[in-house]
């Protein structure tokens, strides 16, 4: 049955999903968005091996044969997941990405379970190397993975950075931008970020 939906074109998906939530809000207002999220995630997850996930309006996938993503996940409107041809965005089971995050995965991202992403959050593998002092023109791409453990809070217009690895159960606050690794049940907040608590 699951092949069925991958068949359907997105203007189809999206026209089924807009339908059902107006109808749904006729018998019962404010529930139109959640219906929505369901029908679109109904048809979608399959296309990126996941089921009972949800997935809100405008959500941009960009090279879904690399998107991963497990099962009972929710992703809010807005939100883009960008692989590209070359990238890998991989996300575990029961996770959450809020409203207009970005996940740019060119050099590949590893999200866990149970994971809350808020609003606004920004996770880029790739910068600029310009070590040697040359021109932005001139220098050359810089790929590194990103790994986000289980149980990870990341606040709300938040910056992950290349290369960085955050532990299991660790809370990145609202704004910080994290430029380096993080242990295991740190909270972690600041420009740059640097452990300012603890989840233990």
């Amino acid at each position: 049955m699951n092949k069925i939906f991958l068949i359907f074109p997105d203007p189809i998906i999206e026209l089924i999903a807009r339908t059902s939530g107006y109808f749904a809000r006729l018998l019962r207002p404010g529930v139109d968005e959640a219906v929505e999220k369901k029908i679109r995630g109904i048809f979608l997850s399959p296309r990126f091996g996941s089921n009972r996930s949800t997935i809100g309006r405008h959500v941009l996938f960009h090279g879904v044969n690399n998107i991963t993503i497990g099962r009972s996940n929710s992703i809010n409107s807005g939100s883009q997941f960008i692989a590209g041809s070359r990238g890998r965005i991989i996300i575990g089971d029961f996770s959450h990405v809020s409203r207009n995050s970005v996940l740019a995965g060119t050099g590949g991202i590893t999200i866990g379970d149970h994971c809350k992403i808020s609003s606004g959050v920004m996770i880029y593998t790739t910068t600029y190397d310009r070590a040697d002092g040359g021109l932005l023109r001139d220098a050359p791409a810089k790929r590194e993975p990103i790994t986000i453990g289980n149980d990870v809070h990341i606040g709300a217009n938040a910056s992950i950075l290349g290369g960085v690895t955050i532990g299991n159960n660790a809370t990145v606050a609202a704004g910080a931008v994290v430029a380096k690794d993080v242990a295991e049940n740190a909270i972690v907040g600041g420009v740059p970020a640097k452990q300012i608590g603890s989840n233990q």
